[in-house]
């Protein structure tokens, strides 16, 4: 739960920013909120995988496919539209998700449930 918390507060980080230099605080949200969506889907997928009897190609292929499409297509628009969307500050969301997704897992331990359940 404390992770949202971090999500929660990256996000308003943007707001500010979008006074200062609106490129930056967009792209800066933008960047964040597509690694919201990702962290959701990711779930979803997830569950849809382990509930379901068989695994399939197909769906593996189509989770990848949206994935890269998630993460690549406001990038490719914020190099087109830099006055609108900063791709710098897009990427610095992506890796800055990345890093804390990286230290939280090291520092905090997920509970596990048992395969009788």
């Amino acid at each position: 739960m404390a992770i949202w918390k971090i999500y929660g507060i990256l996000g308003l980080i943007g707001l500010p920013l979008m006074f200062f230099n609106f490129p930056i605080g967009m792209g800066w949200l933008v960047g964040h909120g597509v690694m919201v969506v990702l962290v959701f889907a990711r779930g979803r997928f997830y569950d849809i995988l382990l509930s379901g009897s068989e695994f399939r190609i197909s769906q593996y292929a189509s989770y990848i496919v949206f994935i890269l499409g998630l993460i690549s297509i406001p990038l490719l628009i914020s190099f087109f539209f830099e006055q609108i969307m900063n791709p710098y500050a897009i990427f610095g969301a992506y890796f800055l998700d990345r890093i804390i997704h990286f230290v939280y897992n090291i520092f905090v331990k997920e509970e596990t449930r048992a395969l009788s359940d």
